[in-house]
């Protein structure tokens, strides 16, 4: 009985999939007063190690606040910094629609064999307190080709560098 139980917790452990704490992390199109969603991104790949945060409030207008933690052109040469204020953005409704919808792709759990791969933690927090949290892995570069995704990669750049093709 304790071997079959412990092989349960060794299976659940390694799941890549999201892993609620309470309920689901609630959709952005839902998010009410005096609530967030706080994201820690994490993409990774062959020329790229960066790490940045994000947070996501709702009001009369969406908005999004973007922080990096760390940057790093090659994975060896990144190094973790205080986190440096990039900006703020407005999100139109079919952006947030689009968060929604990347929120149904993640939990699809893509699968694939791109060279980038994306961790992405997504708090729940109401008044300061976290209620549910989930945490993906995408290795699939779907969401760049999938139609009506709002990406957390081109909100970033959005940010850093403004507006302008594909951003």
């Amino acid at each position: 009985m304790h071997a079959l139980a412990l092989a349960l917790v060794v299976a659940a452990d390694l799941d890549p999939g999201p892993t609620p704490m309470a309920d689901s992390v609630v959709a952005f199109s839902r998010l009410g007063s005096g609530e967030e969603l706080r994201i820690h991104f994490r993409s990774s790949g062959c020329f790229h190690n960066d790490v940045y945060d994000l947070v996501f409030q709702s009001g009369p207008r969406p908005t999004v606040t973007v922080a990096g933690v760390r940057y790093g052109f090659i994975r060896s040469m990144a190094r973790d910094r205080a986190p440096r204020s990039v900006g703020t953005l407005a999100l139109s409704d079919s952006e947030v629609a689009g968060l929604d919808a990347l929120l149904r792709l993640y939990r699809d759990r893509p699968r694939g064999d791109c060279t980038t791969t994306e961790i992405v933690d997504v708090a729940y927090v109401r008044d300061g307190a976290v209620l549910a949290s989930e945490t993906f892995i995408d290795g699939s570069c779907a969401i760049d080709r999938a139609e009506g995704i709002t990406s957390l990669q081109r909100l970033i750049w959005r940010a850093e560098y403004g507006p302008g093709p594909g951003r």
